[in-house]
């Protein structure tokens, strides 16, 4: 009995230490900032980066192609992320993800293919591209989204 009251007093101790001791109208007092910007300037920021990214998407592309290339990647592997990347667009559009989430998506899919082909004697198959795909997705989207869907709702259909 005097154990569990010994362990119950050191677990109060242990909260007490944890309590903030700062006054509580010290948050009131500070003047509120306004750095939103208007809905307007949000977009064209958006879009302005959008652009960026698109424009480098060429450049990237066909460095790419030449990695792939050069790591003997097959075309029906090099066709599988090309299909998987559609699907990640599909899946961002239907789900309203930003334009960041679908980069890094990709992103993390070519650094996975990259990795993987070069470092398994293993030949990979269509259905591993399609497996990644699903995990770069949602990895992307619980890094960049504030709502994040469950795996069994990404199932978008290409159409």
């Amino acid at each position: 009995m005097a154990e569990e009251e010994a362990k119950t007093h050191d677990h109060l101790a242990c909260l007490n230490d944890l309590s903030c001791n700062e006054d509580n109208m010290s948050a009131i007092e500070q003047p509120l900032s306004n750095n939103h910007l208007p809905l307007d300037e949000q977009l064209d920021k958006q879009y302005c980066w959008l652009h960026i990214l698109l424009s480098k998407e060429d450049e990237t592309h066909t460095k790419l192609s030449t990695c792939f290339l050069k790591a003997n990647m097959s075309l029906i592997i090099i066709s599988a992320r090309q299909e998987a990347v559609q699907w990640i667009l599909a899946v961002n559009s239907y789900h309203d993800f930003s334009a960041s989430t679908a980069v890094l998506s990709v992103n993390y899919l070519d650094q996975f293919l990259l990795s993987f082909q070069s470092s398994s004697d293993m030949p990979m198959k269509p259905w591993m591209v399609q497996l990644a795909a699903v995990a770069c997705l949602s990895l992307a989207a619980k890094v960049v989204e504030i709502h994040v869907p469950l795996l069994f709702d990404l199932q978008v259909s290409l159409i």
